[in-house]
């Protein structure tokens, strides 16, 4: 993949080339629906970005790496207290140099 939209699952493992621009989704699935404006983005346990949507321009080999996008969701089961839950999908972000192939 040279350039794109990527929707993030848990487990996958992304391949671009250097230079391109991937644009990428946070897919959570929950009930209810996890809060999306307050997501957060980390490489390697190290926060890079807040939002739903995470734009990386001319990615380079030192942005391969492991990434977590990380949510919370609120639940309230009957006769009980609300529960926060942290929901998130982990991938693997792989930069390749342009004279490789995937």
């Amino acid at each position: 993949m040279s350039a794109g939209n990527v929707g993030v699952l848990n487990g996958a493992r992304l391949s671009v080339y250097e230079q391109s621009t991937v644009n990428m989704t946070c897919q959570l699935d929950a009930l209810p629906s996890p809060n999306m404006s307050a997501l957060v983005w980390y490489k390697e346990g190290r926060l890079v970005f807040t939002g739903q949507y995470y734009v990386m321009s001319a990615v380079e080999r030192h942005d391969a790496g492991e990434y977590q996008c990380v949510t919370w969701n609120t639940m309230t089961p009957t006769q009980r207290q609300p529960e926060t839950v942290q929901r998130n999908a982990t991938f693997e972000l792989v930069v390749m140099c342009k004279n490789s192939s995937p």
